[in-house]
Parts: C-alpha cells; sequence; structure tokens
C-alpha cells in the first residue's frame, strides 16, 4: 500500500482570511513550497443574529452576501487556482469564506429597535473546503482514494474548529446542483462553526437525551430497526451503514450512521475515515447512477460531542422523480411537515438495483503534518 503525507500550510489572504493548503507527497519527496503570510483580520460588517420570537432560534443575517458570485464562467470561477480565492494550484484547500453568515471576527451589531427583540454578533466559522483544483468533476467522479483524503481535510478541521470555547457545533456540508440553489459549480463543501446547537440538531439531541432516560440509544434503536426490516439497506461495514430510513422525508432520502462510540469526527481513527470514504464514494455513485445525470443533493453531517449521539451523514436529493423535482412548498414551509411522494421502500429497491454494489477499496496510506514558519 502507498504511502503518503498530508502536509498541512496555514497562510493567509491579504485582508487576513485564513487559507489552507493540503498538499500530498509521497514519503520522502519534497512537497509544493507555500508562502506563509500573517495578516491581521479584518472585522466583517452587516452580520448579526437576530432571536426568532415566535420559533425559539437564532437567524442569521448576512447582508454582504447579497454581493455573491452567480454562475460566472468557467474561466471567471473564483475558486479554480489564481483567480481570486486560492492562489496557487492545490491538492486540496480551505479558506475563510468571503460572504460569512458567522465570522471570528465579527462587527458589534446595531442596538434592536425595541427592548422585546434580541440581537447578538454573529460570532463563529464559516470556511469553504475544496476537493480538488479540478473544475469540471464532482465528488462522485473522484477516486475512493482522494475521497479518503478529504476525510483527513474534514477530520482536521473539525477537531481545531471545535477546540475553540465559543463553538457548540460545527457543521460540515455540500450543496450540489443549481437545483439546490448552488451558485459555484466548482465541486466544494462548506463550515458553519456555530455558537449555538442549530434546531434541527437540537431536536435530534433532545430526542436522543429523552430515549437515553428509558436506557435505550435511539441511534441504535434505529439502526436496529433498519437492520432487522432490511429492504432499504443500501450498505454495511464495520462501522457504518447506509440505509433509506422508514421515516424519510425525502424521496431518495439516505443517511449514513457511524456504530455506537463515534459521535463526531474526533472519534475517527484512520480505519473509520477510510471506511467512510468507502460508503460515501457507493451512495453518491448510486445516485449519479440512478438517473444517467450528475445528481444533485444536500448533504450534511450532523455531529455533536454527546454521550447520546452517533455521527451520521444525512442526503436530501431535490428529484422525487426522474426530471421531478420535489418542492418545499406550503405544507413543508409553513406547517414542517413533510409531504412524501413514495414509499421508501420503493426507492430503496431502485438504488439497491442500481450499480455499484460494492465498495471500492482504498489503496493509500495516508498520514498529514504541520509545515510551520
Amino acid at each position: 500500500m502507498k504511502k503518503l503525507i498530508l502536509h498541512k500550510t496555514t497562510t493567509c489572504h491579504p485582508d487576513g482570511r485564513t487559507l489552507i493548503y493540503y498538499d500530498s507527497a509521497a514519503e520522502g519527496e519534497t512537497p509544493p513550497h507555500r508562502s506563509i503570510s500573517r495578516v491581521p483580520r479584518e472585522t466583517v460588517p452587516m452580520v448579526e443574529r437576530r432571536w426568532h420570537a415566535l420559533w425559539g432560534e437564532w437567524i442569521l443575517v448576512s447582508a454582504s452576501r447579497m454581493a455573491r458570485p452567480f454562475l460566472p464562467p468557467k474561466e471567471k470561477c473564483p475558486l479554480c487556482p489564481g483567480v481570486l480565492e486560492i492562489p496557487e494550484e492545490y491538492d486540496l484547500a480551505v479558506f475563510e469564506n468571503r460572504f460569512p453568515g458567522l465570522s471570528s471576527a465579527p462587527d458589534r451589531p446595531q442596538p434592536s429597535p425595541h427592548p422585546f427583540y434580541k440581537t447578538a454578533p454573529s460570532h463563529g466559522v464559516c470556511e469553504v473546503v475544496m476537493y480538488t483544483s479540478e473544475h469540471d468533476t464532482s465528488l462522485a467522479e473522484m477516486p475512493v482514494d482522494d475521497i479518503y483524503r478529504l476525510m483527513h481535510v474534514w477530520v482536521d478541521r473539525y477537531k481545531e474548529i471545535s477546540s475553540r470555547p465559543e463553538i457548540e457545533c460545527v457543521y460540515i456540508f455540500e450543496n450540489k446542483g443549481e437545483e439546490v440553489g448552488v451558485t459555484l459549480h466548482h465541486p466544494h463543501s462548506q463550515i458553519y462553526a456555530f455558537p449555538f446547537i442549530p434546531p434541527r440538531l437540537q431536536t435530534e439531541l433532545n430526542n436522543a437525551r429523552e430515549s437515553s432516560k428509558q436506557g435505550k440509544c435511539l441511534f441504535c434503536s434505529i439502526v436496529e430497526a433498519e437492520k432487522q426490516d432490511g429492504r432499504r439497506i443500501l450498505a454495511e461495514t464495520e462501522r457504518f451503514i447506509a440505509y433509506l430510513p422508514y421515516f424519510a422525508r425525502w424521496s431518495y432520502e439516505v443517511h449514513i450512521a457511524a456504530r455506537h462510540g463515534t459521535a463526531t469526527m474526533a472519534d475517527f481513527d484512520d480505519a473509520t475515515s477510510r471506511e467512510l470514504a468507502q460508503v460515501l464514494k457507493l451512495v453518491i455513485c448510486k445516485f449519479d447512477n440512478l438517473f444517467e445525470t450528475s445528481f444533485p443533493y444536500m448533504m450534511v453531517m450532523h455531529q455533536l460531542a454527546e454521550p447520546d449521539w452517533h455521527f451520521h451523514i444525512e442526503f436530501y436529493p431535490p428529484y422525487r422523480d426522474k426530471g421531478k423535482l420535489k418542492y418545499v412548498a406550503g405544507v413543508e414551509s409553513g406547517a414542517g411537515n413533510f409531504v412524501v411522494d413514495s414509499y421508501p421502500e420503493m426507492r430503496a429497491t431502485q438504488l439497491q438495483e442500481i450499480p455499484p454494489f460494492q465498495v471500492e477499496p482504498v489503496t493509500i496510506q495516508m498520514n498529514m503534518v504541520e509545515r510551520r514558519s
């Protein structure tokens, strides 16, 4: 098995935003030279939190996001090397979002117009994780070895960001496809690190804690029920299981759940990263092969450093059938109840009958080192 070293170099943009290169090199080989700069971080204006009194949750206000680029031509893609965000060719890279909803240096918000309303600075982290410098590809098209490399980057970012005392939740996600509102096609994911637990994860945590009071692990109970039924399972390894849940809200919703004892990426060892790369590759390739197209989805990672928690990934593909989009309309948006257009068992059968049928092997062994000035 080929051994590779992932060399991490932290530098920054002229405006002070963090830029990190992750360069791969075989053992004994010299990685690319990266200049290291340190510039004071500018404050980010027009970002704040406002408390939603009806729903009991925070709303993130980020007026600067109106200036985000919208589907630029390939030659003007800001994520390609040398265009805007990353000056050099890269294997993998991470940078602080230019148009964040949360910031490590937020400007102080204006006081609320009435004492009933609450506002707060949007402290937190917003980062963009670049999978590759290649523009015309996707996670599904990347070799499983490259996804395994990406796992090391996600794990590294989770560990570093979650160690900050103000951070309560590190939320990693990928939006893929114009159907879900993507404005840049270059393959990437994002990280939002919140100073609070977001509402959806808080609901899951509340239910997990309630189940724990009754002596049962909620996530283990779900996995056990899925395994006993068996009709909705797509893949199973020693550490992960992929399935369409009995209670799926989206027609092709897939969950990838870790075994008990793995709550966050801080709990990952090399074997866990290796297995998740394999299962993730299988699921997203099944999506692409289903309708013979680059399948759009929202991929979200739910992880909390809690004793009642299992790390899991949820996929929300917007298609309810070939050529038919599922719109989150009046009942879903206004009442909060999803109306599902098909039984998960039917959609699971479709995906089970679509290749790939087995996980691909990982053929490299990866270690990571940090280069310092």
